[in-house]
């Protein structure tokens, strides 16, 4: 039976040229990544391109919402463009007005006459470092550009040096921004569907900004939307706001109308440390704007105005607004080199007052204080952590950076992890697959406690009952079935817009089930791991439940016609049984299994955001690696009842279908598809049951695997010595070859080393030089057209968490094999805690003497996740 989806929406995810099919075909869909370094707090994050520009900055969560008005172009050629398609007066960046004594001639730091590289302070500072020389003028400007560990305030520091032969005795510094302050993401299914999901177009965003001369900074809003209402800024666009009259009266009928009119908002100030010399805040006349027409005070755009190096001085615009802060530089007659330093901090804060107070205290503490106790920070969180200590300073420069922008990415509130706090693509989203690789590498680095704080966000946001979508039918149809999560989610557990492209992503839900007893694995005592495991044994069994009864249409268990709304789910009345601890016959399981290994195939669902429904041996795979961990967390809780034997034998049925299907002994070779994790962390094995099918099962499965590993480190070798157009996620494959090798299966050293060199390059050679981030893929390029690839350019999402992590984690399974060796099946003894009453245990033989600990309240509703998949549930148009 076809499964139901919103097809209307999946063809915003299929590209419509040939071209789009490349290594980077997102970026050229939703834009190019314009972003190469990064910088947060788990609540303020910024991100710059590789030439300085602040291209995202997003408040009050890594995840939402971005206030900078910086959109890329999309197509193949985006990266050939200047600025990548972005607009001319976009972002937020600095330029400098170069004064010859006969007039000023501007220059922005970004352009193209300006050599630029770009680092951070060192390996575990908060603060990128911008280098830029304008050789011709003998000029040069770096920039420090960082969050506050402890605020919601940016701080950047510009200094400009004029070198010994540089003939200038003076320039202006200026400073541009284009803010977008705003509220807005995608809520539901008829707003801005697509993929991945972008917040609101920058054209909907910002409200007002005025100079507030008495405090000396700028401050620059946008209200809740129910006050969101351009037409109320008449009254104040009424008027022609000299500086007297400013002074006199405007700046205090301003903020009246702010504090009385705009309330709650989104309120971005910028504190100048030094008072600059002139301010232009200017209107965007090419930008809609309801009311602005009819405005008095229209004041030239601040991009505009600045193309001279001199400003206008207009204190206020509202609607799309931009704002330029000019400082004069004297240096002196030529001949010495001359430094300047200019710091400003731009504070966000949900009220007018508290903006104010945030960036009035940063100025007065000083940038060199913050920095100071901000990195200390940083030092001391990093300085705790595991690293690839012997496989040298690179790679352990590589995997503290790694591990700084993970939290970085994570929300302070909820513990919720972005994928990347990259707008082009949307990719600010948790996504529960990527999360059970960021809580392995936080607990194999030490933060146990950081994971455990996420796992609850996870476990919140997992689906308690199905979730529905009413298309029009006499009844609304089931999308996302009870135990499974949806596709990603905002860092308050509202699910994205996308998620309803891929409501059940078969594979996530494997390796969550993974994720919850990997983690207590980590834990420092038996009493620490029960817990850490019991916390989540609701989510355990829901998902497994899930799993377990999610089989093909051809099952010998299937045959009872679903419920309505349940039409698409021919497996569903299997998954009722289960629940009522009706198992599937075993005899029947056995003789369809050799009979037709094809019927005992899981059943058809979305595999790692494909929004076409499928079964492929990845699913296979990864269904079978839930469903053990799943037997894993129970025996460890000493559980014992049919569903969960059952979990455990299905695991053992599709570990068979997965060699008789998906692999030719003949040829040797795997099926072409995804063939992630089939040697780690559950390496693929046959029981007793199930040897019988099998001539020599064992020998079967030591040779299936063993030509895996030599077709994967191929690949690896070709990807990474760039022989192919490009590459993503070779890193999944370093780190199963690390943990497959580490043991009795031990190749001949030449392998060994070659992959602990696959990974270093990895880590350190391909990366973006400077920052040591990654993206989602990387491409080859050939500068000289000799037909042999030069050098990678990594794009889509840059710094990207996921990709990045698995690096991390491949190096520490190399240089730290043994923090990997919990995690093995079977591996820890059950943990059952001794009381009055067992609650839950049910009598295995090694816990005949002892009793589990899960009892205890049901977690609680996530509120805000569960408005949100109400909100789904409207009727489409």
């Amino acid at each position: 039976m076809t499964p139901i989806r919103i097809v209307p929406l999946l063809a915003l995810l299929v590209p419509a040229t040939a071209a789009a099919q490349a290594i980077d075909r997102i970026e050229h869909t939703f834009g190019a990544t314009a972003m190469t370094a990064m910088s947060g707090n788990g609540g303020l994050s910024v991100g710059l391109s590789e030439r300085g520009e602040i291209t995202v900055l997003s408040w009050p969560s890594p995840s939402f919402h971005d206030h900078v008005d910086h959109t890329t172009a999309a197509g193949e050629d985006a990266r050939e463009l200047p600025r990548f398609g972005a607009e001319a007066d976009r972002g937020v960046f600095t330029g400098i007005a170069f004064d010859d004594g006969s007039g000023s001639t501007v220059s922005w730091v970004r352009d193209a006459e300006w050599e630029h590289e770009q680092s951070y302070l060192d390996d575990t500072s908060a603060f990128i470092r911008q280098g830029a020389r304008h050789a011709t003028n003998g000029i040069s400007v770096f920039e420090v550009t960082g969050a506050d560990r402890d605020r919601d305030v940016l701080l950047r520091r510009t200094t400009v040096q004029r070198a010994d032969d540089s003939p200038l005795e003076r320039v202006t510094l200026l400073a541009y921004s284009n803010l977008a302050p705003q509220l807005q993401r995608p809520a539901d299914l008829a707003e801005l569907p697509a993929y991945p999901p972008p917040e609101a177009a920058d054209d909907t965003h910002d409200f007002l900004a005025f100079w507030d001369s008495e405090n000396e900074l700028l401050v620059h809003l946008a209200p809740e939307e129910a006050r969101r209402d351009t037409t109320l800024l008449g009254p104040l666009m009424a008027e022609t706001w000299s500086a007297d009259a400013w002074a006199d009266q405007g700046l205090d009928q301003t903020r009246e109308f702010v504090r009385e009119s705009a309330g709650d908002g989104v309120y971005l100030t910028i504190a100048p440390a030094t008072a600059p010399d002139a301010v232009q805040v200017g209107f965007q006349s090419d930008r809609p704007c309801s009311g602005g027409s009819e405005w008095a005070w229209t004041p030239e755009s601040a991009w505009d105005d600045a193309q001279d190096g001199e400003l206008s001085g207009s204190p206020v615009a509202g609607c799309h607004a931009n704002a330029v802060f000019a400082w004069t530089i004297e240096f002196g007659a030529p001949g010495t080199h001359v430094t300047v330093d200019v710091d400003w901090f731009l504070a966000a804060a949900s009220n007018h007052d508290d903006a104010v107070e945030l960036a009035a205290a940063a100025r007065d503490d000083g940038f060199d204080a913050a920095a100071a106790r901000t990195d200390a920070a940083w030092d001391a969180w990093v300085a705790d952590l595991a690293m690839p200590d012997n496989l040298g300073d690179e790679l352990v420069a590589f995997s503290q950076r790694t591990l700084i922008a993970l939290m970085q990415g994570t929300d302070r509130e909820t513990g919720a992890m972005v994928a990347s706090i990259a707008r082009q693509p949307g990719y600010s989203l948790d996504w529960p697959r990527d999360s059970t690789f960021f809580n392995l590498a936080l607990d194999v680095a030490g933060a146990f406690d950081q994971v455990r704080t996420h796992n609850q966000f996870l476990h919140e946001v997992q689906n308690r009952e199905p979730v529905s979508v009413d298309l029009g039918g006499p009844t609304a149809q089931v999308v996302s079935p009870p135990g499974a999560w949806l596709m990603n989610f905002w860092a308050d557990g509202q699910p994205s817009t996308a998620s309803f492209l891929n409501t059940f992503e078969i594979d996530e839900v494997g390796l969550m089930l993974w994720n919850y007893v990997s983690h207590g694995a980590f834990a420092t005592n038996s009493n620490q791991r029960r817990d850490a495991i019991a916390a989540h044994w609701s989510s355990i069994e829901r998902a497994a439940n899930l799993l377990a009864a999610c089989v093909a249409d051809d099952h010998p268990a299937v045959g009872e016609e679903p419920p309505a709304g349940f039409e698409s789910l021919d497996w569903w009345p299997v998954y009722a049984a289960l629940l009522d601890g009706t198992v599937p016959d075993p005899a029947a399981r056995l003789t369809a299994l050799a009979a037709d290994p094809a019927s005992m195939l899981p059943c058809t669902a979305n595999e790692d955001d494909n929004p076409v429904p499928s079964v492929s041996l990845y699913s296979t795979h990864t269904t079978r690696l839930g469903l053990l961990a799943a037997a894993e967390a129970a025996r460890l809780l000493c559980i014992d009842t049919p569903q969960t034997r059952y979990w455990e034998e299905r695991a053992h049925e599709l570990a068979a279908v997965a060699l008789s299907e998906y692999y030719d002994a003949d040829t040797r070779t795997w099926d072409e598809g995804r063939r992630d994790w089939l040697l780690w962390p559950y390496p693929l094995w046959i029981d007793d049951a199930h040897a019988g099918l099998f001539d020599d099962a064992d020998a079967l499965v030591e040779q299936a695997l063993n030509d895996l590993a030599a077709t994967l480190h191929a690949e690896v070798d070709d990807a990474v010595s760039l022989r192919t157009e490009g590459a993503a996620y070779e890193n999944k494959k370093t780190l199963n070859l690390a943990r497959w090798w580490s043991g009795a299966n031990r190749p001949d050293p030449e392998l060994w080393v070659a992959n602990v060199e696959h990974i270093e390059r990895l880590g350190v050679d391909l990366a973006v030089p400077g920052t040591r981030h990654v993206g989602e893929v990387f491409v080859s390029l050939d500068d000289d057209g000799d037909g042999i690839a030069d050098r990678a350019e990594q794009r889509v999402a840059v710094p990207h968490l996921w990709a990045a992590t698995l690096t991390y984690l491949s190096a520490m399974a190399v240089s730290r094999p043994d923090l990997f060796e919990p995690l093995a099946y079977g591996a820890l003894d059950p943990v059952c805690a001794t009381g009055e009453e067992p609650v839950l245990s049910r009598g295995r033989v090694e816990c005949a003497e002892c009793e589990s600990s899960v009892a205890g309240p049901a977690s609680a509703p996530f509120g805000l996740a569960l408005l949100a998949l109400f909100l789904f549930r409207r009727r489409r148009d």
